[in-house]
């Protein structure tokens, strides 16, 4: 073997051990953009579900229209009573649904620690729109700890409740 020969087969050699971590590196790269692109979906398909679940309680889904509307006959599921008309606003509906109006939510809304006599005194109706509102501020609240951990972007949020928090910040 010649001195050119061996000059060859080492450059030979040099060139395949580059191409091979060269080839390493694109593949480790392609499969690290992958897994990337992978957990992009993953956080926006768990989101998703979140957002189904949430707003698929029966609760939120009464704070929501409790919010959405000014006066609104509800069944105490959260549900429209469509045709039911009582004879005064505090008359309960057949079936047990209610009327209720701002001045409800107003009231429902009010610290439990400053009633008179230091005792709560909420109506039916307001306790039923207690309960809506809690659980529509406790997932609101899941929703801000999900950001805060990163696990999802405020970003990702605003095209589920943009609306929702702008109708609550601007009553």
């Amino acid at each position: 073997m010649t001195a050119a020969n061996a000059a060859n087969n080492e450059l030979l050699e040099t060139v395949l051990k580059i191409g091979g971590v060269a080839g390493a590196l694109v593949g480790f790269a392609f499969g690290l953009w992958q897994y990337v692109v992978a957990q992009k979906w993953k956080r926006v398909e768990f989101l998703a579900n979140e957002m189904k679940t949430f707003f698929g309680d029966p609760q939120v889904t009464m704070a929501l229209i409790l919010l959405d509307y000014s006066k609104v006959k509800l069944n105490l599921d959260g549900t429209f009573a469509y045709g039911k008309t009582p004879d005064s606003a505090d008359d309960p509906l057949p079936g047990g649904a209610c009327k209720f109006d701002d001045e409800d939510i107003i009231n429902a809304l009010q610290n439990h620690m400053r009633f008179k006599a230091g005792t709560e005194s909420f109506s039916d109706k307001e306790t039923v729109c207690r309960f809506a509102f809690d659980a529509l501020l406790t997932g609101l609240e899941r929703f801000n700890n999900f950001a805060e951990t990163k696990l999802i972007s405020y970003r990702h949020l605003r095209p589920y409740l943009r609306y929702w928090i702008l109708v609550m910040a601007k009553p």
